[in-house]
């Protein structure tokens, strides 16, 4: 980093004797020009990618009755083509919240197709947030050395040095803008990936996270400033990016690690569905939210199923935000960019061998559910089951995307169904803890919010009943291997290390004691069980029913 900001704010000068006096004047010149350059924070446009999830292709979606092409790098690359084209405004380029995993051909290429897409797009900083750990941390070192931007994140630690990896930058300047950008990864980073990948690394306090950038970047600039005190003719404009840290409708704002709003212009945070839009997000005074906020806050939607298909963009004017706008990445409103075809192109041939290839026909179209029985789930846990030879298996159905068409199932079909790749556990459980977590899955039943974590089985059966308004699970409804629920008994349970690990606020599942760590993921253990059926069929028989009259 030090040598990185030599370049604006030290050098030496050696000339022959002759030009001395001349490159003396140009370099005093060239001193104040940059001075000045740095003495305000002038026009810019900030511009984000929010949850990209690796989608390279557009896919298709339905709107009106009819069908458009949607997200994708080429919509990407065009939508940033207008919005740099119908202005003259200066501007940045940022991707986060999960940016290099996520689709088959990301997940093929390791997320070095990511890097090479976000190159050819001028992608000034990548916030390394959500999944980005998801092919481990050397993987992501390796990946960081093809950008041609930096990786930025100021929470990320390693274990056994209490120190941020080498490659990884607590901060983004840009010394002609004057603008420090320090991004905040998601408390989610170490539940969403593999044991394996996240065992060196860890997340400090956002607060000391933030109060350390500031203070290493005073250091390399040889600046010494307060945001509360001095003015932005003295300082930077700091922008603190922490959009996977999300406010949920209903809640009073809790911002990351409780954020000093005096040491920060502006904060970027992600919201799920709060009754906001566009400019109205940065003025608005949430429900026990700090005034000194005001002003300062922009809340942009990174929570919809299809954040990937926006572009956004905030608009900076003498260090105040004057708009938040949305650019929808579709072919409705987009021509494809052209001039990446090429490399798209390369892209799609060099996967195309191995994700096309057939593992497995389906006899018929199998469907997924996130509430209730799910026709996908009841292949995938029996996979898990026949993998860990466990008495059952559990998973959340936000785990699994779409469906399956009757006829050939290729690698990139099965993938496109297990997006987020998952280790597995086999745990020790005992009937009563297991029907706590069940109960804890039934108040999820019909919840948009938390419909996600609903959990689909195999070698347990179960029934939801509506009961005083409350979605419940009964002991005497409930059976594993056939057999009725024992509340004293001790089960085997595999089930994801995104849920052991607490994820979808299942604290339940992380007291249980781990019985085996598992080598294969759970990608790699569907893969192999397709392959050994002759052909997929439904189960016919429901595992959850419903009991709602």
């Amino acid at each position: 980093m030090k040598q990185q900001l030599s370049r604006y704010f030290s050098g030496n000068l050696r000339v022959p004797g002759g030009y001395v006096k001349f490159l003396l004047v140009l370099c005093v010149v060239s001193i104040l020009s940059l001075s000045c350059e740095r003495s305000f924070t002038p026009h810019l446009d900030i511009l984000s990618a929010h949850s990209l999830k690796g989608q390279i292709f557009s896919d298709v979606k339905e709107v009106n009755g009819g069908e458009i092409r949607h997200r994708g790098f080429s919509l990407l690359s065009s939508g940033l083509n207008q919005f740099r084209s119908r202005t003259t405004f200066p501007h940045l380029f940022i991707a986060d919240n999960n940016s290099i995993h996520g689709s088959p051909e990301a997940y093929f290429s390791r997320g070095m197709n990511i890097i090479e897409l976000l190159n050819s797009a001028e992608c000034d900083a990548l916030i390394v947030d959500t999944r980005e750990l998801y092919f481990g941390l050397p993987r992501l070192q390796e990946l960081a050395e093809a950008a041609e931007f930096p990786m930025v994140s100021a929470n990320i630690r390693l274990k056994f040095s209490n120190e941020p990896p080498e490659f990884i930058q607590p901060y983004f300047y840009h010394p002609r803008y004057n603008i420090l950008i320090i991004g905040l990864s998601s408390p989610n980073l170490i539940e969403r990936s593999l044991p394996a990948h996240n065992q060196d690394v860890s997340l400090i306090p956002s607060s000391r996270a933030v109060e350390q950038a500031i203070r290493q970047f005073q250091m390399d600039s040889g600046m010494s400033w307060t945001v509360s005190q001095a003015p932005l003719v003295e300082r930077p404009f700091v922008l603190v990016n922490a959009v996977s840290h999300k406010l949920n409708a209903g809640e009073t704002p809790v911002f990351p690690g409780n954020l000093d709003p005096d040491q920060i212009d502006l904060l970027v945070m992600g919201e799920r569905d709060l009754p906001y839009d566009g400019f109205a997000r940065s003025l608005v005074n949430l429900p026990g939210m700090d005034p000194r906020w005001k002003n300062k806050l922009v809340l942009v939607d990174d929570g919809r199923s299809d954040r990937g298909g926006f572009l956004d963009r905030i608009r900076i004017m003498n260090g105040k935000i004057q708009n938040y706008t949305e650019l929808a990445l579709d072919s409705a409103r987009l021509e494809p960019d052209t001039e990446i075809s090429e490399l798209l192109f390369t892209i799609r041939e060099e996967s195309g061998s191995i994700l096309g290839q057939r593992i497995a026909d389906s006899s018929e179209e199998i469907s997924h559910s996130f509430s209730g029985d799910s026709e996908l789930a009841h292949i995938v846990t029996n996979a898990m089951l026949d993998y860990s030879s466990a008495d059952f298996a559990l998973i959340n159905s936000g785990s699994m995307r779409g469906g399956l068409d009757q006829g050939p199932v290729t690698v990139h079909e099965a993938y496109s169904l297990l997006p987020f790749e998952s280790g597995l556990y086999t745990l020790e459980a005992r009937g009563d803890q297991i029907l706590e977590i069940l109960n804890r899955s039934a108040s999820l039943y019909a919840d948009p919010e938390g419909e996600k974590g609903f959990l689909q089985g195999s070698g347990l059966e179960y029934a939801v009943s509506l009961q005083n308004g409350l979605y419940v699970v009964r002991p005497r409804d409930v059976k594993i291997g056939g057999e009725p629920l024992d509340m004293g008994r001790n089960y085997t349970l595999v089930t994801s290390t995104f849920l052991h690990a607490g994820g979808d606020g299942y604290e339940e599942f992380g007291e249980l004691p781990i019985l085996r760590e598992h080598n294969d993921t759970l990608l790699a253990v569907f893969l192999r069980y397709l392959n050994s059926m002759e052909e997929i069929r439904p189960s016919p028989e429901p595992r959850i029913r419903l009991k709602l009259s």
